[in-house]
């Protein structure tokens, strides 16, 4: 595939010459399992300058999620950057971005996004996905964030069960930074 994209590539004249080779060499990439290539090829489909606006979205979050898998955060970032210009509400796109910005040490930030996606399933009446909140808190909680408690009882209020109650209670004592005896009240 290799000799014969190569050849391909030396005889493109148009956009629209790349951007089907390209498109071939995503799909022989996609068939073969190879990430590398698959990131090559929607990279090549994107270089191309032909592909629809209406498959941008789609090409710019597998490439973001390729990068992110890769641990090529500063390139995944960039791509779902691309996604979120598309559509500042794509949740997905937003998911990932909040995970790439962890992985960056970036959790504040991370935890920001993650609250936007959220926000966004509460405003069209869904309910979020629980692994959503269950990550933002963790975040929050490793990065020792202010923002902690709120979103402890965030995720209990949309998910009550003993379990989650359990945790956001426990969270609280570990946030609240009161005295054994104020504690012991609130309880």
């Amino acid at each position: 595939i290799s000799t014969a994209l190569a050849a391909a590539q030396a005889k493109a004249k148009t956009n629209d010459d790349r951007y089907v080779i390209a498109k071939l060499q995503l799909k022989a990439a996609v068939d073969a399992n190879d990430s590398n290539a698959m990131t090559q090829g929607v990279e090549a489909v994107l270089a191309s300058g032909a592909a629809q606006p209406s498959e941008l979205q789609t090409l710019y979050l597998g490439l973001g999620k390729l990068h992110y898998n890769n641990k090529a955060y500063d390139q995944a970032a960039a791509a779902l950057e691309q996604v979120l210009k598309l559509d500042p509400n794509n949740v997905e796109a937003l998911v990932v971005q909040a995970e790439t910005r962890n992985a960056q040490g970036r959790a504040a930030e991370g935890v920001g996004i993650l609250q936007k996606a959220i926000a966004i399933r509460v405003a069209a009446g869904q309910k979020p996905e629980e692994t959503w909140y269950r990550r933002a808190v963790k975040l929050a909680f490793d990065a020792k964030l202010p923002v902690t408690a709120a979103l402890a009882r965030d995720w209990v209020a949309a998910y009550p069960n003993p379990k989650n109650w359990r945790d956001a209670i426990r969270i609280y004592q570990t946030n609240s930074g009161q005295d054994d005896a104020a504690l012991i009240d609130t309880m």
